[in-house]
């Protein structure tokens, strides 16, 4: 998936996973201002998330993910694709809707460059540099955390939106 997890004693890392092209083709996007909302019954066909064997409890690429950490562990969340040539993910926003055992969500911007072949151009290796970053939370207590996650999909080649979706995911947090 081009990235990798990487579990620190402070750092728990969750990747979404979308199935962009399905979602595309399936679900019209919408705008930030009106995103294109994704039921949790039907989530699991286009999102989910995965997260290091060490940290998972149960719920394993759902929607639904409980994880063993303990209190002051940062969990972070980025977005991937599975068609990462064709298709990139940015998470817009996370808000907290549900549950108090975390802090509210923070944004940590990361530069990345990444190569691409632009279509309709000659033949030959362009590098784009563009801003993409991960949501973060730190751990106060233990139980179950609702979210909505607000995520836009982009077209690799031409940076184009493909469309704005929001997402319902939710979190177990128990002692490791």
């Amino acid at each position: 998936m081009g990235q990798i997890l990487e579990q620190t004693p402070n750092i728990a890392e969750i990747i979404v996973v979308i199935d962009a092209e399905k979602l595309v083709r399936e679900k019209k996007g919408g705008t930030e201002a009106s995103p294109t909302f994704i039921p949790y019954a039907e989530a699991n066909n286009y999102i989910y998330m995965v997260t290091s064997p060490e940290i998972v409890r149960a719920g394993q690429a759902t929607g639904f993910l409980h994880i063993k950490v303990d209190t002051g562990i940062n969990v972070e969340w980025f977005g991937q694709s599975i068609q990462p040539i064709r298709y990139d993910v940015l998470l817009r926003s996370l808000l907290l809707w549900r549950g108090d055992i975390t802090t509210e969500p923070m944004f940590r911007s990361i530069e990345r460059t990444h190569a691409s072949q632009p279509r309709n151009q000659p033949l030959g290796t362009v590098f784009s540099t563009f801003y993409m970053g991960r949501w973060y939370v730190t751990t106060e207590g233990y139980g179950e955390v609702d979210y909505y996650f607000v995520f836009e999909v982009f077209d690799t080649a031409t940076r184009e939106s493909q469309g704005v979706y929001k997402w319902d995911p939710r979190i177990e947090i128990t002692r490791s």
